[in-house]
């Protein structure tokens, strides 16, 4: 088994990648509908630019907001955001780890989970204290706590 005192587990936010792929390959499709319209009329150089413009500012949007990435390791969590500083919590400030239903898919016919972190320091107000319910960060938390309830017993 291996042990968390020399690995970082690192856990990818598969929703943010599928939204940022869906967006891209939006705009992809936009742009060759407007390269194979041979002479475009200037209300659908509008439409195209504007529908642009809008693709755009929702990738940013999802950039700003979303976590990247939750690293765990030994001393604690960190969860990374694009355009700012990552945010680490040790283990010990974090008073409680559950799992909760995502707001974003509550009454759809999908239903995502989150781990919330109870204690995760938070640098901004549009950032959360959670992240994506998934096995690969599961076995990671576990591993933590198997061996930090291990090193804590009495002897």
């Amino acid at each position: 088994m291996k042990s968390m005192q020399k690995d970082n587990t690192v856990v990818i936010n598969h929703r943010f990648v599928r939204i940022n792929a869906a967006l891209l390959i939006g705009m992809i499709f936009v742009i060759f509908t407007f390269i194979i319209d041979n002479e475009p009329s200037s209300d659908d150089k509008f439409l195209f630019y504007s529908i642009i413009a809008m693709i755009l500012i929702f990738l940013l949007i999802g950039w700003v907001i979303c976590p990247i990435c939750c690293i765990v390791n030994a001393e604690g969590i960190k969860i990374v955001y694009a355009f700012e500083k990552n945010t680490f919590t040790e283990y010990r400030k974090i008073r409680k780890i559950y799992i909760a239903r995502d707001i974003i898919y509550n009454r759809s016919f999908f239903t995502r989970y989150n781990y919330v972190f109870d204690g995760l320091k938070l640098k901004k107000k549009y950032m959360r204290n959670e992240f994506m319910k998934c096995k690969k960060l599961e076995k990671a938390l576990m591993l933590y706590a198997k061996e930090k309830l291990n090193n804590e017993l009495p002897k």
